[in-house]
């Protein structure tokens, strides 16, 4: 009895030396770090393994991935965290490696990954600064998290404790073609300074820029910038383009009634600008007849819209058989005086 209680003692023994302690693990960390503190520490599937086994006092990020075009622009912003952390961070605390399929094929299959890259961190299991979580490590995603050093830090930081403050060289390049631009731009305005003037002096040009303000603003353009109104609704399963009432209103609903307040003034503008200069008094009377219509039937699609976000609203084109004054003394159009409406302005355009 005493033999086979000595034997289980050894062999109890024997596997709680099989793990390394925190102290060799650093020791091998920097010792790894020494030979390129520049860049993370390369790992292969058993220093991986070394390094990531329990006990850890000290913060593992290791980058799992297939040197792919897609590790390679992260690894250029993996690099300015390394680089900062080893000039200015805590020692013996956080580390950052890199493993790559080619060199761990089994721990790649031991995590089941199919796509890369992916960062693991594994937190401190004692010490100061241990850590319990769920799993094993925590995983940082690229796609949903971003590849960018400030959001890997960030993250880093909120994981670790560790602040990192990302440092970007100086790209001359970019400011060299910033600078080339910005005196193309000077040069070119110096030397079209005549026609920049009189292009910005063309009446014509404020007049459509003050008219498509107008009809953007009273679409209801600024009102889904404050709101955040969806852009379209839905009602079992069928999708609706206007919502009821004028406290509601959907993204596309602004976007039609702006269609429809830009054709009205582009058919007014041509009644009142460009239809007095036909010569022609058979085709002045046809165009006035066509464009007169189109204002009238965009005019009453327009009416619709609003009659239908509030059942109360007094105008409308269809409805009563004649025009009539309200008690208010507001006139009203009936869907039978489009003609008497089309008359009308027939006669102010041709006098």
């Amino acid at each position: 009895m005493t033999s086979w209680l000595q034997f289980a003692l050894l062999a109890l023994l024997s596997l709680t030396c099989t793990a390394y302690s925190s102290e060799y693990k650093i020791t091998r960390l920097n010792k790894a770090l020494a030979e390129n503190p520049a860049v993370p520490i390369v790992f292969d599937s058993k220093t991986f393994a070394v390094a990531t086994e329990t006990p850890r006092n000290y913060s593992l990020f290791v980058v799992l991935t297939a040197e792919g075009k897609e590790f390679q622009l992260f690894a250029q912003e993996v690099l300015l965290i390394t680089q900062e952390l080893h000039k200015r961070g805590p020692k013996n605390q956080v580390f950052f490696g890199v493993l790559d399929f080619a060199a761990g094929r089994d721990i790649f299959h031991k995590y089941k990954l199919t796509s890369v890259p992916f960062v693991y961190h594994f937190p401190p299991t004692e010490g100061p600064n241990k850590r319990v979580i769920k799993d094993e490590y925590e995983v940082y995603d690229l796609n949903r998290q971003g590849t960018k050093a400030e959001d890997f830090a960030f993250w880093v930081e909120r994981h670790s404790g560790i602040k990192i403050a990302v440092r970007r060289p100086i790209d001359y390049q970019l400011y060299a073609s910033y600078a080339f631009f910005g005196v193309t731009v000077l040069v070119s305005l110096f030397m079209l300074q005549n026609q920049i003037i009189a292009f910005l002096s063309e009446k014509r040009l404020w007049q459509m820029m003050s008219l498509s303000m107008i009809v953007i603003f009273c679409s209801g353009y600024m009102w889904n910038q404050i709101r955040g109104a969806p852009f379209i609704g839905g009602n079992q399963g069928k999708p609706e383009f206007f919502a009821g009432g004028f406290q509601n209103q959907f993204v596309i609903e602004s976007q039609i009634v702006g269609l429809l307040y830009g054709a009205i003034s582009v058919f007014f503008v041509i009644l009142y600008t460009q239809v007095p200069r036909i010569q022609n008094p058979a085709a002045q009377k046809t165009a006035t007849f066509i464009v007169a219509t189109l204002f009238v039937v965009t005019y009453s699609l327009l009416l619709k819209v609003f009659k239908f976000k509030n059942g109360g609203y007094p105008f409308a084109l269809s409805g009563t058989p004649r025009w009539f004054l309200t008690g208010s003394g507001i006139p009203v159009l009936a869907a039978s005086d489009e003609a008497r409406l089309l008359e009308f302005i027939v006669l102010q355009l041709n006098g």
